[in-house]
């Protein structure tokens, strides 16, 4: 929310959590931030129809009973020719396979997990046109942890994991960053990957002297 107001974009969040609600709150105040916290779901915000030109969901609807309601919101509240960015684990990621129940996503706290083809079809059902789905990364630590071939200490999320560290790692060499780069590129055309990054957009309407052929 920081970064875009920023960049000028008049910004409005949501959280569920009332901890972080005050943390906002402070944050605002300490930083003299213009920025919309709204305290609830999506689904719950009565937010203006047709009135926000991007929607984001960063791991999001992996937590929700009914990610197709929030989905069918966004599109709501979007206006025409917005767009909608959202990423979220994937079902059909080469670690589930190599992992299975074991993979760190398979967690009560992970409502449902989706496939790219699942939610794309959900998309374009809801009335969004997809620009790009492809998916991206996998967590090599976890995986040689699993297996016994790696001692990873700490939670894969903690900022001091094996995880985080072979992320600074890479980000530092500009060799390895190169061999990212060809990893995604692999995990994208396959949709191994562990995330899916999903841009898609709400056409814009149909002129109304256009004819149907």
């Amino acid at each position: 929310l920081t970064i875009a107001e920023a960049r000028g974009w008049d910004v409005v969040g949501l959280e569920v959590s009332q901890s972080a609600l005050e943390r906002l709150d402070l944050l605002k105040s300490e930083r003299g931030l213009r920025f919309q916290v709204v305290g609830t779901a999506l689904t719950r915000s009565a937010l203006p129809q047709n009135s926000f030109d991007v929607v984001t969901l960063f791991e999001v609807i992996e937590h929700l009973d009914d990610p197709l309601a929030t989905l069918k919101e966004a599109h709501r509240i979007l206006a025409r020719g917005g767009l909608l960015y959202l990423t979220t684990p994937n079902y059909d990621s080469l670690s589930r396979y190599l992992l299975r129940s074991r993979w760190r996503v398979i967690a009560p706290e992970h409502r449902c997990l989706l496939n790219p083809l699942t939610l794309k079809a959900s998309l374009v059902d809801i009335g969004f046109r997809p620009l790009r789905i492809v998916t991206k990364n996998i967590d090599v630590p976890e995986i040689l942890s699993k297996w016994g071939l790696h001692r990873q200490t700490q939670h894969p999320t903690h900022a001091g994991s094996s995880s985080q560290r072979l992320r600074h790692t890479v980000e530092a060499s500009a060799t390895l960053r190169a061999l990212k780069s060809s990893v995604n590129a692999f995990l994208g055309g396959t949709h191994l990957g562990d995330t899916i990054e999903v841009l898609a957009q709400k056409p814009e309407a149909i002129p109304e002297h256009a004819t149907s052929s």
